[in-house]
């Protein structure tokens, strides 16, 4: 009996992911084809881009080493630095990697 009862919950999980798989894919395709709107969202991009290439993302970026730094220096690791440096690295270099890869298309 337990092993129907698991055999129901792995196919209801199945069922459950590609369901929700169908749909996320779905919405893709229909966003895809729709090209009416492509522009909608342009301001609120710039608006992003500005921030994040700006002195509010350069901000952010120290605040990451700093805070790295410090917990690299309590916990007697620089794992904690190194992992900020790259989270302030992808701030502050992924907006040009973003423009130059949809930038081609």
């Amino acid at each position: 009996m337990k092993i129907l009862h698991k055999a129901r919950e792995s196919l209801s999980k199945i069922t459950s992911t590609v369901v929700v798989t169908g749909m996320v894919a779905y919405t893709n395709v229909a966003f895809a084809l729709e090209n009416e709107h492509a522009d909608d969202f342009k301001t609120l991009y710039d608006q992003l881009l500005g921030w994040a290439g700006g002195t509010l993302g350069k901000s952010i970026a120290l605040l990451f080493l700093l805070i790295g730094l410090v917990m690299g220096l309590s916990r007697g690791s620089i794992y904690a630095a190194v992992v900020s440096i790259a989270a302030g690295l992808s701030l502050v270099l992924a907006p040009s990697i973003i423009d130059s890869i949809f930038g081609a298309a």
